[in-house]
């Protein structure tokens, strides 16, 4: 036991740094410029100090650097995607680019070969059926439709969502404190290459040895299980989070999300019939029910910003919760608006929901 203890904590330490630097303890003169150093690189031409005879190695390297993948492996970096992917990414994000790949090309490159392999195996039709809404509904019919033929695609539209969401859960984290959207973009990048990877190589056996009548079932779950697992490890390895608070951070993190798409439609909705009725009764009831969706949105947000900054332990003054009692008030107001215009509303719909999950 005590053995594969010791095991576990060396891989544990491998996670938190797996990369060793060290200087050069003999002096060499640079095969280039000739200048006399105790580095790796010269400083003066920026050759390798190590450069030695050419051999079947060098013609391999030379292969890889045509790809761009000879000093930061492309394989290596995959590899740390799946053992230490929270800790890859708060190396990058926090100024160490030579640990990894580019990310954005490695997304390019991963997906490019995922679609590749699938389109050898992929032996399934496509389920179309003829769209009959107009204006920006039939986009949205279109785009869910298109959507649920590529659930690849589909949990990747997913991950795109989470950006602001994430940074308003985790903003207060103790390990990678205030990241901010562009540090979140790339957060979303590295998880969606884990994903495509994992998906790659767990999904596609099934094609050979899953009937097709139970393969949509089957691959429908382990789309969901790899998506809830990754997020769940790269966050806390990337965060610092405990086990519980990181789980109640994801159990609101994919609700959160549909209210900014909720949000973003129901304002396209009222432009649209502001476009085509002006300011008639549609466009007001649309204009309500986006305001409606606002408010609602900035609760869950200012209820958010409460349990992270924990105020009570601070022993705030009511000073603090201001802001929050603004937006409860405004949520009651719309609520109320929505009423008199009969559309639906977000607290009642929550509600109705609490109701249901409970009977």
């Amino acid at each position: 036991m005590s053995w594969i203890k010791d095991k576990y904590w060396q891989f544990r330490n491998w996670q938190e740094q797996p990369f060793e630097y060290h200087d050069g303890k003999n002096l060499q003169v640079c095969c280039n410029c000739g200048k006399k150093i105790d580095n790796n690189y010269c400083p003066r031409c920026g050759q390798k100090t190590t450069q030695g005879p050419i051999t079947w190695r060098s013609v391999w390297q030379g292969i890889m650097d045509i790809w761009g993948m000879g000093t930061r492996s492309l394989l290596y970096t995959l590899w740390q995607l799946i053992w230490r992917p929270g800790y890859l990414m708060r190396d990058y994000l926090s100024g160490k680019r030579q640990v990894s790949f580019p990310p954005v090309k490695m997304l390019v490159i991963v997906a490019i070969l995922s679609m590749f392999i699938t389109s050898f195996i992929d032996t399934g039709e496509e389920n179309v059926t003829p769209i009959t809404s107009t204006g920006v509904q039939y986009y949205i019919d279109t785009l869910d439709q298109w959507l649920n033929n590529h659930l690849d695609f589909n949990m990747l539209m997913l991950f795109s969502l989470l950006i602001a969401p994430v940074w308003f859960l985790f903003r207060y984290a103790p390990k990678f404190p205030r990241h901010s959207l562009p540090q979140g973009f790339f957060i979303q990048v590295f998880t969606a290459v884990q994903f495509i990877t994992l998906v790659t190589i767990i999904v596609v056996p099934f094609y050979f040895f899953v009937s097709e009548e139970k393969l949509d079932i089957i691959t429908s779950i382990i789309l969901i299980v790899i998506a809830a697992v990754i997020i769940y490890c790269d966050y806390r390895q990337l965060f610092g989070y405990g086990r519980w608070s990181t789980l109640w951070r994801l159990l609101i993190l994919v609700p959160l999300a549909l209210s900014f798409v909720k949000v973003v439609v129901h304002f396209v909705r009222f432009m649209e019939a502001l476009f085509n009725h002006g300011l008639e009764h549609e466009s007001l009831v649309s204009l309500v029910a986006t305001v409606d969706r606002v408010a609602f949105l900035w609760v869950a947000l200012e209820l958010i910003n409460v349990i992270n900054i924990k105020p009570w332990c601070k022993r705030s003054t009511w000073h603090f919760y201001r802001r929050s009692l603004l937006a409860f008030g405004i949520l009651l107001l719309t609520t109320l608006l929505c009423y008199l215009v009969s559309t639906d509303n977000s607290f009642l719909n929550l509600i109705k929901s609490i109701k249901v999950l409970l009977e």
